[in-house]
């Protein structure tokens, strides 16, 4: 499981734009995209937190 999130998240910073693009202003919708990712990744921690704590063991 680990090795499949390591893929995904090397697949997703080697399809990022060179550096040199962002001086230009170009990454605009790059920090659009890594911004709703990130609030995606941090629902998805948060629902299996709050699943964890819920559950009746």
């Amino acid at each position: 499981m680990l090795l499949l999130w390591e893929e995904i998240i090397y697949d997703i910073i080697y399809t990022l734009p060179p550096l040199d693009w962002c001086r230009k202003g170009v990454c605009y919708l790059m920090e659009i995209l890594a911004s709703f990712l990130v609030a995606v990744a941090a629902g998805v921690a948060c629902h299996y937190i709050i699943k964890w704590l819920d559950s009746d063991e």
